[in-house]
C-alpha cells in the first residue's frame, strides 16, 4: 500500500474515532435517559457544575449504540477547570486521551471545544447539564465538518458522538 499523507492522516482520524468509541463505554442496548422534560441548570453554571468524576453512561456514535469496554464498568472523565482528564473504569489516567476543554456558556446550550494538546485535533459540540447536577449529555462532532457545529442533541452524520455520564 502506498501510504501517502491523506491516507495517515485518515487512518490517524479512524483510530481516533474508533478509540474514542472504546473509551465513551456504553452498554449495547442501553437506552439514553429522557431529556425531554427534564430540569436543566443555566448554561452560566454548567463551568462549576462539571468540576469533578463522571461516568459514562450511554454513546452512539452517529446511530450506532457503543457497547462498553468492560462488563459493567463504564469509563471516566475528570474535568480540571480547563482540562478533561480520561481515566480507566478504576480511575487510572489515560493521559494520551487528556483535552483541553473551553466552554462557552454564553449560548444556550451551551457550546465546548476540546483539542488534543498533541495531534492539535479538534471536536466541537454543545453540552447540557440537569438541574439535580447528576447528568451531563453532550454532542460533538469534528471541528471544521462540513455540519459545523451541532445544534441539537441527534446525529447529522456517521461521526458524531452522542454521550451521556452521570456522577
Amino acid at each position: 500500500m502506498n501510504w501517502t499523507k491523506p491516507a495517515i492522516v485518515g487512518s490517524a482520524s479512524l483510530i481516533a474515532l474508533i478509540l474514542l468509541a472504546y473509551f465513551c463505554g456504553a452498554y449495547l442496548g442501553k437506552k439514553p435517559f429522557a431529556w425531554q422534560n427534564e430540569p436543566l441548570l443555566p448554561p452560566e453554571e454548567i463551568a462549576a457544575a462539571l468540576q469533578g468524576q463522571w461516568r459514562d453512561r450511554y454513546c452512539r456514535i452517529g446511530h450506532q449504540v457503543q457497547p462498553l469496554p468492560a462488563k459493567g464498568k463504564g469509563n471516566l472523565m475528570e474535568f480540571d477547570k480547563t482540562t478533561l482528564h480520561s481515566l480507566d473504569p478504576s480511575g487510572r489516567p489515560l493521559a494520551h486521551l487528556d483535552r483541553t476543554f473551553e466552554l462557552d456558556a454564553r449560548q444556550n446550550p451551551a457550546r465546548f471545544d476540546l483539542v488534543n494538546p498533541t495531534t492539535k485535533e479538534a471536536w466541537a459540540g454543545i453540552i447540557e447539564v440537569n438541574a439535580d447536577k447528576n447528568r451531563v449529555r453532550i454532542m460533538m462532532r469534528r471541528a471544521g465538518s462540513p455540519f459545523g457545529r451541532p445544534t441539537d442533541f441527534e446525529p447529522k452524520s456517521s461521526d458524531d458522538v452522542y454521550s451521556e455520564y452521570t456522577r
